[in-house]
């Protein structure tokens, strides 16, 4: 389309198209234009081309001119233009001629005020001054006459320009020279012909089929739109409906390309579009407290056409968090960490592959379990833990179904060991071999033990030729495996030794020898006689095997439960805990007794366990949950004790840094909070009924504990000896505050399972070993 058929589509979308009458006539299009009159009379179309230059013949000019401005006059802004220029041009020439029927006719039509009609000619003597048109750079169609454009710049008011007038093609043209225009004050003649036309007959299909294609780029433009935001391409049984009614409302004036992108980019399939890159490319759900800033920057920029869906793609693709997810892969699927001389090529291949769209993290996670290295990583667990080579035959259902359940993400290589330490053949094995090279049976402490070095990477070889001298030994029991009858207390303290009950429950299992149940500032002791008297229901374990429960949540003094189940796919006792309202108001597991003395900081100190939170609900109080321990510090100079604590679940969300430091040091209080711990925020419902493996480095989390300190109290320095501090107990479970004696006080249910807390006599630890950005408290999601 040329400059001008734009400028004059923009304002009057009429389209003229030939006739079929019999004299060839050529006539406006439709019946559809404002003022429209059917009745009008035709313009006759060219005879001849032949020496005309495509324009009409000379005779029949006058007449043609005459009946084309009537015709034209049909749309109300070219009614106005053509009386004002008609008007003007009769008053400057001075001419003793008539207006034509059709120019008396126009005259006497309602204008609409002479500045409209002033920037409509304004841009018409713009356009027609340039001999080359500015859209299509060639050379201009002959759209007005000469006298027609010397109306039109008077009338603009162009003032003494000096500029090529369009140029008849008819020959004895008295329009050949260069004209001086005139200020619309200055009454003198102006010259006139009488034999260029405004438009010719192939002019006309010009135009239409000009509009024509600039409506199949306007549609062009739109359909690329697609799979630069939505990310597939253009679909017509899908998206034809919107191309159409876009495209009409950009040839009507009411809306742009810049717009119809905008919109597009904030559209719900767009915004689902990127928000879907977050699980495909991160491999985790979409969180808007997160994510949302980067989505809307994303489409923000795709909108303003900056950017694309490929493109945001890519970026994500390769940003630190997604490479991170992807190194991460590695110690999880194969067993050993992230090596860049080995792995980088995978893993910026793999990026690539995510960026482009052919590939996902959760594909690129099933490939990498299923690759031969983790298979092979797999099949050796069996020997290493078994002691026996892997038989297909035996054992190939157990490592594809493990490679499936790592590859799904919900499973580790770490994992798969534990679990095939702690399985019951593996137990036998240990009593077997263990027998055989002790000459004695041995006991469940030390088989307990022993299957935390098999699970921690030692293989059974490693235990006999060591002849089963323990290196990495169990502090306390694991209560999964050896309740779940526990000892409850009566909440009361003696001398500071917490006093229990001396009735036990009756549930079906064994009893631990390490922990019990302790609960304080409830309305009433549990009574461990009564906890088969009911059951409750849970979504993950089903039926509990026992259940306790006292207070009221609509009491200021709150309410507790304490119930035990058994997890369906292992046989372990899961231990579930809750609080709600009261003022520290707490349920929790705790060791029996003492170990101080034992067990020294300067050898490696490690707790794991599962965890979760189901059934959270309210919008009151507030309510944690967690694992704690207490450490003592014993010296010639010193001896006090501090607690260690490590909030896992907070009703805040995350959970927030809490220090209590007196200056004697005794009851001191370190909450480890910060980048180098995970959390598990309680009020999303993805993480509602999941559990997350959990590791602490106890000695990493004891020694920022000691910077805090030494950092307030510098005469204090010497407690930077780790051979000094030594582990005295632990307690895990929740604890509500700040109730407000109301059903709206937050609670939840904290699930706790396969708690061990493990001594590493191999691993020395000193004070200069600590980091501070190494993983203290880490986090892994279990199916």
């Amino acid at each position: 389309m040329s400059e001008y058929q734009f400028f004059l589509a923009s304002r009057h979308a009429d389209i003229l198209t030939a006739s079929t009458g019999k004299d060839d006539l050529i006539s406006p299009a439709g019946g559809a234009i404002s003022g429209y009159n059917a009745n009008a009379t035709a313009i006759p179309a060219a005879t001849s081309t032949k020496d005309q230059g495509g324009l009409l013949p000379k005779q029949g000019s006058g007449r043609v001119e005459k009946q084309l401005v009537a015709h034209l006059a049909q749309s109300s802004d070219v009614k106005m233009l053509t009386a004002q220029m008609s008007r003007q041009s009769y008053a400057i020439s001075n001419q003793e001629t008539t207006l034509t029927a059709a120019q008396e006719a126009i005259d006497v039509l309602p204008q609409s005020g002479r500045q409209t009609d002033q920037q409509l000619a304004h841009k018409i003597a713009a356009i027609q001054a340039s001999p080359v048109d500015k859209v299509t750079n060639l050379p201009k169609m002959q759209f007005l006459t000469d006298d027609t454009a010397l109306k039109t710049s008077t009338l603009a008011g162009v003032s003494r320009v000096t500029t090529p007038v369009i140029k008849d093609q008819a020959p004895n043209s008295e329009a050949s020279n260069p004209v001086t225009m005139l200020s619309s004050d200055v009454a003198k003649p102006i010259a006139r012909s009488e034999d260029a036309m405004l438009i010719g007959e192939q002019r006309i299909f010009t135009l239409f089929s000009t509009t024509e294609a600039r409506s199949d780029d306007v549609k062009n433009q739109l359909q690329n739109l697609i799979p630069s935001i939505m990310g597939h391409p253009y679909i017509p049984e899908y998206n034809q409906a919107w191309l159409d009614g876009t495209a009409n409302a950009i040839e009507a004036g009411n809306y742009s390309i810049s717009q119809a992108r905008q919109d597009l980019a904030h559209c719900p399939e767009a915004l689902d579009t990127l928000q879907n890159m977050i699980p495909s490319i991160m491999g985790h759900p979409y969180m808007p407290e997160y994510n949302q800033a980067w989505l809307d920057g994303t489409a923000n920029a795709i909108g303003a056409g900056n950017y694309s869906i490929s493109q945001a793609r890519q970026d994500l693709a390769h940003c630190p968090e997604a490479l991170d997810t992807l190194q991460n892969l590695i110690p999880s699927i194969m067993g050993h960490p992230y090596m860049p001389e080995y792995n980088q090529a995978w893993r910026d291949g793999t990026a690539n592959a995510i960026g482009a769209g052919n590939y996902s993290i959760s594909q690129a996670r099933q490939d990498l379990a299923h690759c031969p290295e983790a298979l092979d990583t797999l099949q050796n667990l069996i020997p290493s833990i078994m002691g026996h080579p892997y038989m297909p035959e035996y054992n190939q259902a157990w490592r594809d179904g493990t490679a499936n359940a790592i590859g799904a993400g919900n499973y580790s290589i770490s994992q798969a060991r534990q679990d095939l330490a702690y399985c019951p053949e593996a137990h036998d094995v240990l009593q077997n071999v263990g027998a055989t090279v002790l000459g004695r049976a041995l006991t469940q402490t030390e088989i307990s033990s022993y299957q935390t070095e098999l699970a921690n990477g030692k293989s059974l070889n490693d235990l006999r030729n060591n002849h089963f001298a323990t290196t990495v030994s169990s502090i306390f029991s694991d209560p999964s495996l050896d309740g779940p009858n526990l000892a409850m207390n009566t909440q009361g303290v003696v001398n500071g030794q917490i006093q229990y009950s001396d009735k036990h429950s009756t549930l079906n299992g064994g009893s631990s020898p390490d922990w019990g149940v302790i609960q304080w500032r409830g309305q009433s002791a549990l009574n461990p006689e009564a906890g088969t008297s009911s059951q409750v229901w849970d979504k993950k374990y089903g039926n509990s095997i026992g259940h306790w429960t006292q207070g009221s949540a609509n009491s200021m003094a709150g309410k507790t439960d304490y119930n035990v189940f058994r997890d369906p796919k292992n046989g372990h006792y899961v231990y579930q805990m809750a609080a709600q309202g009261g003022n520290l108001l707490d349920v929790q597991l705790s060791t029996l007794g003492s170990v101080d003395n034992q067990y020294s900081f300067s050898h490696q100190i490690t707790a794991s366990f599962n965890q979760g939170i189901s059934d959270y609900h309210g919008n009151t109080g507030s309510y944690q949950a967690g694992i704690n321990f207490t450490i003592n510090y014993h010296s010639n100079n010193l001896n006090f004790g501090i607690f260690l604590q490590f909030v896992s679940i907070d009703s805040v969300g995350q959970p927030q840094a809490y220090i209590s430091l007196p200056k004697s040091l005794g009851g001191s209080i370190y909450n480890f909070s910060g980048s180098q711990a995970d959390y598990i925020n309680p009020t999303l419902p993805s993480n509602d009924g999941v559990m997350y493996s959990t590791t602490i480095n106890l000695n990493q989390g004891l020694m920022a504990a000691i910077k805090a300190i030494v950092g307030l109290y510098p005469q204090y320095s010497e407690i930077e000896n780790l051979n000094n501090w030594y582990l005295n107990g632990s307690y895990i479970g929740v604890e509500s505050t700040n109730g407000t004696g109301s059903s709206s006080d937050v609670t939840g249910k904290y699930n706790v399972e396969d708690l061990k807390i493990t001594y590493d006599k191999s691993k020395y630890v000193s004070y200069s070993d600590r980091s501070t950005t190494a993983p203290i408290m880490s986090m892994q999601k279990l199916a």
